[in-house]
Protein backbone atom coordinates (compact mmCIF):
# COMPACT_ATOMS: atom_id res chain seq x y z
CA UNK A 1 0.00 0.00 0.00
CA UNK A 2 3.07 2.40 0.88
CA UNK A 3 4.49 1.58 -2.39
CA UNK A 4 1.65 2.04 -4.63
CA UNK A 5 0.94 5.83 -2.38
CA UNK A 6 5.03 6.11 -3.23
CA UNK A 7 4.88 5.20 -7.23
CA UNK A 8 1.83 7.64 -7.33
CA UNK A 9 3.73 10.69 -5.69
CA UNK A 10 6.60 9.85 -7.72
CA UNK A 11 4.39 10.38 -11.12
CA UNK A 12 2.95 13.19 -9.52
CA UNK A 13 6.16 15.05 -8.82
CA UNK A 14 7.67 13.73 -12.02
CA UNK A 15 4.74 15.36 -14.20
CA UNK A 16 5.11 18.69 -12.13
CA UNK A 17 8.79 18.67 -13.06
CA UNK A 18 8.24 18.05 -16.31
CA UNK A 19 5.81 20.73 -16.65
CA UNK A 20 7.97 22.92 -14.42
CA UNK A 21 10.82 22.52 -16.80
CA UNK A 22 8.84 22.91 -19.73
CA UNK A 23 7.56 26.36 -18.12
CA UNK A 24 10.70 27.10 -17.64
CA UNK A 25 11.65 26.39 -21.05
CA UNK A 26 8.83 28.89 -22.24
CA UNK A 27 9.61 31.92 -19.92
CA UNK A 28 12.96 31.25 -21.11
CA UNK A 29 11.99 31.50 -24.88
CA UNK A 30 10.04 34.42 -24.14
CA UNK A 31 12.30 36.50 -22.28
CA UNK A 32 14.71 35.71 -25.45
CA UNK A 33 12.62 36.96 -28.18
CA UNK A 34 11.54 40.04 -26.13
CA UNK A 35 15.26 41.21 -25.60
CA UNK A 36 15.94 40.89 -29.00
CA UNK A 37 13.13 42.69 -30.54
CA UNK A 38 14.04 45.57 -27.84
CA UNK A 39 17.39 45.73 -29.34
CA UNK A 40 16.53 45.67 -32.88
CA UNK A 41 13.72 48.35 -32.37
CA UNK A 42 16.69 50.70 -30.49
CA UNK A 43 18.73 50.63 -33.80
CA UNK A 44 16.13 51.37 -36.23
CA UNK A 45 15.08 54.97 -36.67
CA UNK A 46 11.68 56.27 -36.44
CA UNK A 47 10.45 58.06 -39.44
CA UNK A 48 9.53 61.87 -39.88
CA UNK A 49 5.90 62.81 -39.20
CA UNK A 50 4.40 65.26 -41.69
CA UNK A 51 2.85 67.23 -38.83
CA UNK A 52 5.88 67.83 -36.77
CA UNK A 53 6.49 71.70 -36.32
CA UNK A 54 9.56 73.47 -36.74
CA UNK A 55 12.05 73.66 -34.65
CA UNK A 56 10.17 70.83 -32.33
CA UNK A 57 12.49 67.99 -30.79
CA UNK A 58 12.01 64.75 -31.99
CA UNK A 59 11.19 62.23 -29.43
CA UNK A 60 14.09 59.81 -28.64
CA UNK A 61 14.41 56.71 -29.26
CA UNK A 62 11.77 54.74 -26.47
CA UNK A 63 14.37 52.97 -23.75
CA UNK A 64 14.58 49.31 -24.08
CA UNK A 65 12.85 47.50 -21.01
CA UNK A 66 15.28 45.39 -18.37
CA UNK A 67 15.76 42.15 -18.90
CA UNK A 68 14.29 39.40 -16.47
CA UNK A 69 16.53 38.38 -13.57
CA UNK A 70 17.19 34.68 -14.42
CA UNK A 71 19.49 34.03 -10.86
CA UNK A 72 16.93 35.55 -8.48
CA UNK A 73 14.08 33.07 -10.29
CA UNK A 74 16.42 30.45 -10.45
CA UNK A 75 16.90 30.61 -6.81
CA UNK A 76 13.04 31.12 -5.21
CA UNK A 77 12.41 27.87 -7.94
CA UNK A 78 15.27 25.93 -5.92
CA UNK A 79 13.64 26.97 -2.79
CA UNK A 80 10.64 25.76 -3.47
CA UNK A 81 11.72 22.96 -4.70
CA UNK A 82 13.70 21.82 -1.81
CA UNK A 83 10.99 22.95 0.08
CA UNK A 84 8.71 20.23 -1.69
CA UNK A 85 11.77 17.58 -1.03
CA UNK A 86 11.77 18.19 2.11
CA UNK A 87 7.84 18.29 2.53
CA UNK A 88 7.85 15.05 0.66
CA UNK A 89 10.67 13.12 3.28
CA UNK A 90 8.96 14.30 6.20
CA UNK A 91 5.68 12.57 4.40
CA UNK A 92 7.21 9.56 2.86
CA UNK A 93 9.12 9.57 6.40
CA UNK A 94 5.67 9.91 8.12
CA UNK A 95 4.39 7.01 5.79
CA UNK A 96 7.06 4.64 6.52
CA UNK A 97 6.20 5.50 10.49
CA UNK A 98 2.58 4.62 9.91
CA UNK A 99 3.08 1.89 7.78
CA UNK A 100 5.57 0.30 10.94
CA UNK A 101 2.70 0.64 13.36
CA UNK A 102 0.02 -0.60 11.24
CA UNK A 103 2.42 -3.90 10.23
CA UNK A 104 3.00 -4.33 13.79
CA UNK A 105 -0.60 -4.23 14.92
CA UNK A 106 -1.06 -6.29 12.51
CA UNK A 107 0.85 -8.75 12.88
CA UNK A 108 -0.57 -8.58 16.80
CA UNK A 109 -3.88 -9.12 15.47
CA UNK A 110 -2.27 -11.93 13.37
CA UNK A 111 -1.04 -13.59 16.11
CA UNK A 112 -4.25 -13.25 18.16
CA UNK A 113 -5.82 -14.22 15.40
CA UNK A 114 -4.15 -17.40 15.40
CA UNK A 115 -4.44 -18.26 18.75
CA UNK A 116 -8.00 -17.65 18.41
CA UNK A 117 -7.81 -19.54 15.40
CA UNK A 118 -6.05 -22.72 16.85
CA UNK A 119 -7.99 -22.62 20.26
CA UNK A 120 -11.62 -22.82 18.48
CA UNK A 121 -10.19 -25.58 16.13
CA UNK A 122 -8.45 -27.35 18.84
CA UNK A 123 -11.96 -26.75 20.30
CA UNK A 124 -14.10 -27.91 17.72
CA UNK A 125 -12.15 -31.43 17.26
CA UNK A 126 -12.75 -32.10 21.32
CA UNK A 127 -16.34 -31.54 20.52
CA UNK A 128 -16.67 -33.56 17.67
CA UNK A 129 -14.72 -35.79 19.45
CA UNK A 130 -17.27 -35.88 22.62
CA UNK A 131 -20.38 -35.79 19.72
CA UNK A 132 -18.52 -39.31 17.95
CA UNK A 133 -18.35 -40.71 21.66
CA UNK A 134 -21.44 -40.09 22.87
CA UNK A 135 -23.33 -41.10 19.45
CA UNK A 136 -21.35 -44.42 20.10
CA UNK A 137 -22.34 -44.62 23.80
CA UNK A 138 -25.61 -43.70 22.75
CA UNK A 139 -25.79 -46.42 20.10
CA UNK A 140 -24.45 -48.99 21.98
CA UNK A 141 -27.33 -48.33 24.71
CA UNK A 142 -30.39 -48.36 21.87
CA UNK A 143 -28.62 -51.87 20.76
CA UNK A 144 -28.62 -53.22 24.30
CA UNK A 145 -32.15 -52.05 24.75
CA UNK A 146 -33.23 -53.38 21.71
CA UNK A 147 -31.44 -57.17 22.73
CA UNK A 148 -32.95 -56.79 25.86
CA UNK A 149 -36.71 -56.57 24.40
CA UNK A 150 -35.70 -59.38 22.45
CA UNK A 151 -34.56 -61.97 24.99
CA UNK A 152 -38.16 -61.33 26.62
CA UNK A 153 -40.08 -61.28 23.54
CA UNK A 154 -38.08 -64.89 23.48
CA UNK A 155 -38.17 -66.29 26.23
CA UNK A 156 -42.17 -65.59 26.36
CA UNK A 157 -42.07 -67.34 22.43
CA UNK A 158 -40.55 -70.44 23.91
CA UNK A 159 -42.12 -70.56 27.08
CA UNK A 160 -45.68 -70.15 25.16
CA UNK A 161 -46.81 -67.33 27.43
CA UNK A 162 -48.81 -64.33 27.17
CA UNK A 163 -46.71 -61.02 27.63
CA UNK A 164 -49.12 -59.61 30.32
CA UNK A 165 -47.47 -56.31 30.92
CA UNK A 166 -46.48 -53.28 28.29
CA UNK A 167 -42.93 -53.76 27.18
CA UNK A 168 -41.74 -49.92 26.72
CA UNK A 169 -38.36 -49.39 24.71
CA UNK A 170 -38.36 -45.53 25.02
CA UNK A 171 -34.42 -44.12 23.92
CA UNK A 172 -32.26 -46.01 25.32
CA UNK A 173 -34.13 -47.34 28.00
CA UNK A 174 -36.16 -50.40 28.17
CA UNK A 175 -38.39 -51.51 30.94
CA UNK A 176 -41.72 -53.53 31.98
CA UNK A 177 -44.59 -51.11 33.08
CA UNK A 178 -46.70 -53.05 35.37
CA UNK A 179 -49.26 -50.36 35.47
CA UNK A 180 -50.26 -51.00 31.89
CA UNK A 181 -51.19 -55.21 31.23
CA UNK A 182 -52.18 -55.98 27.99
CA UNK A 183 -54.59 -58.23 28.85
CA UNK A 184 -56.69 -58.34 31.91
CA UNK A 185 -55.86 -60.84 34.47
CA UNK A 186 -57.33 -64.04 34.49
CA UNK A 187 -59.96 -64.80 37.00
CA UNK A 188 -58.18 -66.80 39.91
CA UNK A 189 -59.95 -70.10 40.51
CA UNK A 190 -62.16 -70.78 43.19
CA UNK A 191 -61.08 -71.01 46.74
CA UNK A 192 -60.92 -74.85 47.85
CA UNK A 193 -63.40 -75.96 50.49
CA UNK A 194 -61.57 -76.03 53.84
CA UNK A 195 -60.57 -78.94 55.10
CA UNK A 196 -60.44 -80.50 58.61
CA UNK A 197 -57.64 -82.03 59.20
CA UNK A 198 -57.78 -85.00 62.23
CA UNK A 199 -56.05 -84.28 65.48
CA UNK A 200 -55.36 -86.52 68.56
CA UNK A 201 -58.47 -88.16 69.59
CA UNK A 202 -60.91 -85.73 68.40
CA UNK A 203 -63.33 -86.94 65.98
CA UNK A 204 -63.75 -84.57 62.78
CA UNK A 205 -67.17 -83.40 61.22
CA UNK A 206 -67.23 -86.32 58.74
CA UNK A 207 -66.54 -88.63 60.89
CA UNK A 208 -69.16 -87.68 63.06
CA UNK A 209 -71.24 -87.93 60.34
CA UNK A 210 -70.40 -91.69 59.32
CA UNK A 211 -70.98 -92.61 62.92
CA UNK A 212 -74.16 -90.73 63.21
CA UNK A 213 -75.70 -92.54 59.61
CA UNK A 214 -73.83 -96.22 61.44
CA UNK A 215 -76.09 -95.45 64.36
CA UNK A 216 -78.78 -94.84 63.25
CA UNK A 217 -78.99 -97.63 60.52
CA UNK A 218 -78.72 -99.64 63.64
CA UNK A 219 -81.24 -98.09 66.23
CA UNK A 220 -83.01 -94.78 64.67
CA UNK A 221 -84.63 -94.02 68.31
CA UNK A 222 -81.15 -93.34 69.36
CA UNK A 223 -81.51 -96.25 72.04
CA UNK A 224 -78.99 -99.49 72.17
CA UNK A 225 -77.60 -102.01 73.63
CA UNK A 226 -74.94 -101.85 75.45
CA UNK A 227 -72.99 -105.06 73.79
CA UNK A 228 -74.34 -104.16 70.44
CA UNK A 229 -72.36 -100.59 71.21
CA UNK A 230 -69.30 -102.48 71.99
CA UNK A 231 -69.85 -104.98 69.08
CA UNK A 232 -69.93 -101.83 66.62
CA UNK A 233 -66.71 -99.98 68.14
CA UNK A 234 -64.76 -103.25 68.28
CA UNK A 235 -66.23 -103.87 64.88
CA UNK A 236 -64.70 -100.06 63.36
CA UNK A 237 -61.86 -100.53 65.29
CA UNK A 238 -60.51 -103.64 63.32
CA UNK A 239 -61.97 -103.61 60.39
CA UNK A 240 -62.10 -100.01 58.97
CA UNK A 241 -58.67 -99.56 59.13
CA UNK A 242 -57.37 -96.89 56.58
CA UNK A 243 -60.59 -95.55 55.50
CA UNK A 244 -60.68 -92.83 58.00
CA UNK A 245 -63.67 -93.80 60.04
CA UNK A 246 -61.97 -93.00 63.37
CA UNK A 247 -58.89 -90.90 64.27
CA UNK A 248 -55.39 -93.03 64.37
CA UNK A 249 -55.89 -93.39 68.70
CA UNK A 250 -59.07 -94.54 68.56
CA UNK A 251 -58.11 -97.25 66.10
CA UNK A 252 -55.86 -98.87 68.49
CA UNK A 253 -58.33 -99.39 71.15
CA UNK A 254 -58.51 -102.88 72.82
CA UNK A 255 -61.28 -104.79 74.18
CA UNK A 256 -60.96 -103.94 77.97
CA UNK A 257 -60.88 -100.30 76.68
CA UNK A 258 -63.92 -100.83 74.59
CA UNK A 259 -65.73 -101.97 77.62
CA UNK A 260 -65.25 -99.60 79.58
CA UNK A 261 -66.40 -96.49 77.34
CA UNK A 262 -69.40 -98.67 77.20
CA UNK A 263 -69.88 -98.80 80.54
CA UNK A 264 -69.43 -95.22 81.61
CA UNK A 265 -71.65 -94.27 78.95
CA UNK A 266 -74.43 -96.78 80.16
CA UNK A 267 -73.93 -96.04 84.14
CA UNK A 268 -73.76 -100.24 84.58
CA UNK A 269 -77.21 -100.85 82.20
CA UNK A 270 -77.86 -102.75 79.27
CA UNK A 271 -78.99 -100.12 77.39
CA UNK A 272 -77.71 -96.61 76.20
CA UNK A 273 -78.16 -93.59 74.00
CA UNK A 274 -75.67 -93.44 71.51
CA UNK A 275 -76.28 -89.68 71.03
CA UNK A 276 -74.62 -89.03 74.00
CA UNK A 277 -71.98 -90.69 73.27
CA UNK A 278 -71.91 -88.91 69.49
CA UNK A 279 -72.37 -85.58 71.84
CA UNK A 280 -69.64 -86.49 74.46
CA UNK A 281 -66.94 -87.52 71.05
CA UNK A 282 -67.34 -84.27 69.50
CA UNK A 283 -65.75 -82.65 72.26
CA UNK A 284 -64.20 -80.13 72.76
CA UNK A 285 -67.19 -77.28 72.12
CA UNK A 286 -68.81 -74.91 75.14
CA UNK A 287 -70.71 -76.38 77.42
CA UNK A 288 -73.87 -74.69 78.39
CA UNK A 289 -74.97 -73.75 81.66
CA UNK A 290 -78.84 -74.34 82.59
CA UNK A 291 -79.95 -70.73 82.09
CA UNK A 292 -78.03 -71.08 78.54
CA UNK A 293 -80.65 -73.72 77.94
CA UNK A 294 -83.55 -71.77 79.00
CA UNK A 295 -82.50 -68.92 76.80
CA UNK A 296 -81.78 -71.13 73.62
CA UNK A 297 -85.15 -72.83 74.33
CA UNK A 298 -87.24 -69.37 75.35
CA UNK A 299 -85.45 -68.53 71.11
CA UNK A 300 -86.85 -71.65 69.87
CA UNK A 301 -90.22 -71.18 71.22
CA UNK A 302 -90.36 -67.62 69.85
CA UNK A 303 -89.92 -68.59 65.97
CA UNK A 304 -92.80 -71.48 66.86
CA UNK A 305 -96.29 -69.32 66.69
CA UNK A 306 -97.88 -72.49 66.88
CA UNK A 307 -96.30 -74.05 69.57
CA UNK A 308 -95.51 -76.89 67.85
CA UNK A 309 -92.57 -77.76 69.39
CA UNK A 310 -90.43 -78.24 66.25
CA UNK A 311 -88.29 -75.90 63.86
CA UNK A 312 -88.06 -76.49 59.58
CA UNK A 313 -84.39 -76.35 58.70
CA UNK A 314 -85.64 -76.05 55.50
CA UNK A 315 -86.51 -72.63 55.92
CA UNK A 316 -83.44 -72.11 57.91
CA UNK A 317 -85.13 -71.68 61.06
CA UNK A 318 -82.55 -73.70 62.89
CA UNK A 319 -79.86 -71.62 61.51
CA UNK A 320 -81.41 -68.21 62.88
CA UNK A 321 -81.77 -69.01 66.09
CA UNK A 322 -78.76 -67.75 68.22
CA UNK A 323 -77.48 -70.83 70.85
CA UNK A 324 -75.41 -70.31 73.73
CA UNK A 325 -72.19 -70.15 71.61
CA UNK A 326 -71.69 -68.79 68.03
CA UNK A 327 -69.81 -70.21 65.29
CA UNK A 328 -68.51 -67.08 64.03
CA UNK A 329 -64.19 -66.50 64.74
CA UNK A 330 -61.99 -64.09 63.41
CA UNK A 331 -60.27 -66.32 60.84
CA UNK A 332 -57.22 -65.82 58.94
CA UNK A 333 -57.57 -65.78 55.30
CA UNK A 334 -54.40 -67.13 53.27
CA UNK A 335 -52.85 -64.77 50.99
CA UNK A 336 -52.24 -67.48 48.35
CA UNK A 337 -55.93 -68.46 47.15
CA UNK A 338 -55.21 -71.77 45.99
CA UNK A 339 -55.47 -72.36 49.75
CA UNK A 340 -58.43 -73.57 51.58
CA UNK A 341 -60.15 -71.14 53.98
CA UNK A 342 -59.43 -72.39 57.80
CA UNK A 343 -62.28 -74.58 59.10
CA UNK A 344 -64.55 -73.69 61.09
CA UNK A 345 -65.35 -76.41 63.87
CA UNK A 346 -67.96 -74.54 65.58
CA UNK A 347 -70.08 -73.61 62.88
CA UNK A 348 -69.44 -77.05 61.47
CA UNK A 349 -70.75 -78.04 64.87
CA UNK A 350 -74.01 -76.15 65.41
CA UNK A 351 -75.09 -77.98 62.15
CA UNK A 352 -73.94 -81.17 63.14
CA UNK A 353 -76.12 -81.06 66.46
CA UNK A 354 -79.51 -80.58 64.72
CA UNK A 355 -78.48 -84.20 63.23
CA UNK A 356 -77.10 -86.00 66.49
CA UNK A 357 -79.75 -84.69 68.85
CA UNK A 358 -83.22 -85.28 67.57
CA UNK A 359 -84.70 -88.27 67.78
CA UNK A 360 -88.00 -87.44 66.26
CA UNK A 361 -86.33 -85.67 62.73
CA UNK A 362 -88.75 -86.05 59.85
CA UNK A 363 -88.86 -83.98 56.44
CA UNK A 364 -85.84 -81.41 57.70
CA UNK A 365 -88.38 -81.09 61.29
CA UNK A 366 -86.72 -80.47 64.46
CA UNK A 367 -88.17 -81.53 67.90
CA UNK A 368 -86.16 -78.23 69.40
CA UNK A 369 -87.69 -79.31 72.96
CA UNK A 370 -85.94 -83.13 72.35
CA UNK A 371 -83.29 -81.30 71.36
CA UNK A 372 -82.40 -79.40 74.63
CA UNK A 373 -83.77 -82.50 76.43
CA UNK A 374 -80.60 -84.16 74.91
CA UNK A 375 -78.06 -81.38 76.48
CA UNK A 376 -79.94 -81.75 79.85
CA UNK A 377 -79.35 -84.80 80.58
CA UNK A 378 -75.42 -84.08 80.05
CA UNK A 379 -74.26 -82.98 83.23
CA UNK A 380 -74.91 -86.11 84.81
CA UNK A 381 -72.38 -87.80 82.31
CA UNK A 382 -69.54 -85.15 83.17
CA UNK A 383 -67.77 -87.03 85.40
CA UNK A 384 -67.68 -90.04 83.30
CA UNK A 385 -66.07 -88.08 80.10
CA UNK A 386 -63.07 -87.56 81.76
CA UNK A 387 -63.20 -91.58 81.99
CA UNK A 388 -63.52 -91.80 78.60
CA UNK A 389 -60.64 -89.64 77.13
CA UNK A 390 -58.43 -91.43 79.71
CA UNK A 391 -59.20 -94.18 77.95
CA UNK A 392 -59.11 -93.03 74.10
Amino acid sequence: MMTLEKESIEAEEEKEQQMMEARERERAKASQAASRESVKGAKKKPPKSPNRKKGGKSPGPSAPSPPPSAPEDNTELQRQQEMQMKMKQEYFTALECEEAAVNARLELIKTKALAVYQDVLSKAQQTYKDMNMWLGARFLAEMSSIDKLIQTARHHIETSTKIQYELVLEQTDFYISSDVKVFPDPIPPPRPPPVEASSNSTLTISQLHRLHRQFLQMAPEGIISSKKFTEILMDLTTMNLGDDTLPDVWMHLTLPEIQEITSSLSLGSDMMNWRRFLLSASLPWPYPSLLQLLETLQRFQATDPDMCGIVDEKEETYSQVELWFTGKAEEMVPEDPTEPLPFNRLEHLIKSFSLTCSPTRKHNLLSFAMWICCYTSLPIQIPQRDSIERSV
